[in-house]
Order: structure tokens, then sequence, then C-alpha cells
């Protein structure tokens, strides 16, 4: 039997050579879809303004409110911050920036090139808001399904850099019309080539049920499909978490590090010790293999340049306080590594 392989953005790997793999992660982004101006900002003195450290108080509770806050396109920035990860152990990160928020496979292949790291990189479309110029809108089923399989198979946005999987797709609540053809079109797709897929959800729980209903609706494979953003969609809401993983999704818990307060969804994101208490009653109920976990980087306040806790703060922060909380060193490692490879090669 052949060995199982990931398409990276370098091409295939080996399934087994991935290693401990973040499963929801953005290394060039750009946000601009969420912008609003603050109202403690008349002036817009902190919107365009530089990222200084006199100014982390006010960006850190006012993240959608800074554009400079929501673009990352420096290669070297990338280089550097994952260069973090790797010395903490890391091997591949998985990224999910579809159209909509700047996709930039070319630039993932140089982070790829200058730190060694695997790169996984997803296909597909984000929020419907964030591309309402894009060509997508106006495209049927079947051309978003050409559009993606072309991806996994030749190479996306003009490039022969082939995705690994699709998403993150964005579904609204309620899903907009040109998001639930995007779900068709990626059944289609993952029914022919057996590829993962990453959903982004609206805010809330009421987010995270919609999203469902709709994945189901569009006839895709929960045991190929992870829900992301769970843990401040569901929050401590174990029952929930639950229902999931026993209908077959994997469960993404991927905004550790990230415990501030968004106002633009009057909403509080949990603590990392409220993250991981999740994370043991999911154990405890026997849902280890469906965990994934990561960062979610997307704002540049999360960058260790920036003052942020960047893409090693898994391992280097968190990965003692999981095991001083009861969770094995064996256990904690299979999360991080046989969970994604699973997810990404199906079981």
């Amino acid at each position: 039997m052949a060995q199982p392989t990931v398409m990276t953005v370098r091409g295939p790997v080996p399934a087994d050579e991935l290693g401990i793999t973040l499963a929801h992660e953005h290394l060039f982004f750009r946000l601009d879809c969420y912008y609003s101006q603050a109202e403690d900002d008349p002036d817009g003195t902190f919107a365009t303004g530089p990222i200084t450290p006199d100014r982390l108080w006010w960006l850190r509770s006012h993240p959608f409110n800074s554009r400079v806050n929501l673009a990352q396109e420096d290669l070297a920035t990338a280089v550097s911050e994952v260069e973090h990860y790797k010395a903490a152990g890391g091997s591949t990160i998985i990224d999910v920036t579809t159209v909509g928020i700047s996709p930039n496979p070319a630039g993932l292949v140089a982070v790829s090139e200058h730190t060694g790291l695997h790169i996984v990189a997803g296909t597909g479309y984000y929020l419907a808001t964030s591309y309402a110029d894009h060509p997508a809108t106006d495209q049927s089923t079947e051309e978003l399904a050409d559009e993606m399989r072309r991806a996994l198979l030749e190479g996306m946005h003009g490039t022969d850099v082939r995705a690994g999987l699709m998403g993150e797709l964005g579904v609204g609540n309620p899903p907009a019309p040109v998001e639930l053809r995007v779900l068709a079109a990626a059944a289609q797709v993952q029914r022919e080539l057996d590829c993962a897929i990453n959903i982004h959800p609206a805010w809330y729980r009421a987010g995270a049920e919609t999203a469902v209903q709709a994945v189901e609706a569009a006839g895709i494979e929960p045991r190929r499909t992870m829900i992301s953003h769970l843990d401040v969609r569901f929050l401590d809401d174990l029952p929930a978490y639950k229902e999931l993983a026993r209908r077959g999704y994997w469960l993404s818990l991927d905004t550790f590090g990230r415990e501030m307060y968004y106002p633009h969804a009057n909403i509080q994101f949990p603590s990392d010790a409220q993250r991981i208490q999740v994370v043991l009653g999911l154990l405890e109920a026997g849902y280890g293999d469906r965990l994934l976990l990561a960062q979610d980087i997307c704002f540049r306040t999360d960058l260790v340049c920036y003052g942020g806790h960047g893409y090693a703060h898994l391992l280097r922060t968190l990965r003692s306080r999981f095991l001083q909380s009861g969770v094995s060193a064996a256990t904690f490692d299979s999360i991080l590594t046989d969970n994604p490879r699973r997810f990404l090669c199906g079981e």
C-alpha cells in the first residue's frame, strides 16, 4: 500500500513527516472587510497610525479599528514569526487564508523555503462580505467547484502552488447565496477528491449551528470537515462540542492566546485556562481524537514582534499548563501531531 501524502505548498510530503501541526493559522492576511472606525478615535490617529508600545493598550481592545493591525504582507516578518514556532518544535502550519482575506501562495512558498517548515494551504472563499466585488459572487456552483478543484490539482491564483484542503469557507448567519453555492461546490469536490474542509462559522453558538446545518444540507462529509473557532462560539458548553464530535466533525479550538473583548461583536473571548478545561472535558468524554488546536494569528498585535503571543504560544507557554492540568505529554503531542495528519489524510 502506498504511503499517504499531504500536499504542501512545495509539493507532496509523506504524512508521517508533518510532525507538530497548527490546524488554523494565517501567515499573510488582509482583514479589511472587518475594519470600522472607533468612536473613541474620531480623527483616525489610531486607525492609520503605526503599532507602537504606547498604543498597544488601545489596539488590544480595538483589534478591528486599526487598518495597520488588520494587514500583514511582509515576507521577512512572516519568516521571523514562523522561526519562533520552529524553534519551539513546530513542523507544519495549515494556512487557511482564502479569497476575501488576501491569499498569497507565492509568499507561503517563500516562508517554507526560508524556514524549512511544511505549509499546507487552503483554497476557497471566506465570508461573502469579504469578496463582494470578486467574480465569485456571480459564479455558479459548477464554476466554483472548477476553481477549487483546479487549486487542489494544478495550482491557486495563477500559480502552480497547490492547495492541500478547502477552507476556511465562510458561512454567515444567515448564509449568503454565494456561500451556499461555495458549500455545494466544496461538497462536490470533496466527493471527487476526498479532501479535507475547514468551515468558518458566524458569531455565537447560533452561528456555529447555522454553519453546520448549511454544511449538512450541502452534503459535506462531517468526518472530513473541521468547524473552526468553536472555543469562541461554544465557549464552555461541553454538550455542544460533544454533539458535533458525536456526529463526526473535527472540533477546532483555534484562538489560544486571544483573551480579549471584541466590542463589535460584544463577546468576551475565553481565557486559555477555560480552553484547557474544555479540552479536559472532551478528553474525558472520549473525543480527544476529534480535537484540533491553533492560535488563528490574524492581527499584527498577535505577532511576537508587536508584543503578541505568536505561533509558538501553544508549545512555548501552554504545553506545560496542559501537563500541569493532567493531560499527558503523549496525549498533548498526539493532538498536535496525529489529529492534524488524520484530518488532512482521512482516517
